[in-house]
């Protein structure tokens, strides 16, 4: 604009977070390949699941509507090595069909909105290409956030399904891979709760 491994891997967010232990239907675990032959001589590894939550003091419509409002995640989301901006967004404002372009210093990540049902759920699916030195590899990405309203809070679920076909250096990189979209993820949540909770303070 977020895996089951053979065995499951569940990372938790930061400050705050609790373990998320939601299970989402089966058609947000299935993989678009389209972009899987273009890694020669390349392995393809088990779905990687990853999952982070956050008790957020803030409704879920709000929550929803930043997560929702790509073009503009700039107004509470610093850059990092992972992301810069969300453009080409289409159609805005943001509904289920929209397409979009992530964009930052490790690539672009094609994208389309898979879900959307305010202030419940929103979900996306994206590829990515990775490619530094000998290491090469694709990603597919599926990643959703369900919103549960706790009185005055809302409880934040995110939750990746990571497929991943690389070369044999890519394979070896897994772990630094998946650990590169735990703390991507885990910087998200928290600049969003930092964010929420700040205005409602004001």
């Amino acid at each position: 604009m977020s895996d089951y491994l053979c065995s499951q891997s569940n990372s938790v967010g930061l400050a705050e977070s609790v373990p998320d232990t939601t299970a989402q239907g089966s058609e947000r675990n299935a993989v678009n390949r389209g972009s899987a032959d273009h890694v020669a001589n390349s392995f393809h590894m088990p779905i990687s699941h990853l999952g982070f939550a956050s008790l957020i003091r803030g409704s879920p419509e709000t929550i929803f509507d930043l997560i929702a409002d790509m073009p503009n995640y700039g107004h509470w989301l610093a850059c990092s090595q992972a992301f810069g901006e969300t453009t080409e967004v289409s159609p805005y404002p943001v509904a289920l069909g929209t397409t979009y372009l992530d964009g930052g210093p490790a690539g672009q990540r094609p994208g389309r909105v898979t879900g959307y049902d305010r202030p419940q759920y929103l979900a996306f699916h994206q590829t990515m290409v990775v490619s530094r030195g000998p290491l090469a590899a694709n990603v597919d990405i599926h990643k959703w956030y369900t919103l549960y309203a706790i009185h005055e809070a809302t409880r934040l679920h995110c939750d990746l399904d990571l497929t991943i076909q690389a070369n044999r250096v890519g394979k070896l990189a897994r772990p630094l891979l998946l650990y590169a979209f735990r703390k991507e993820n885990a910087r998200v949540l928290a600049a969003l709760k930092r964010y929420v909770e700040a205005r409602a303070q004001v």
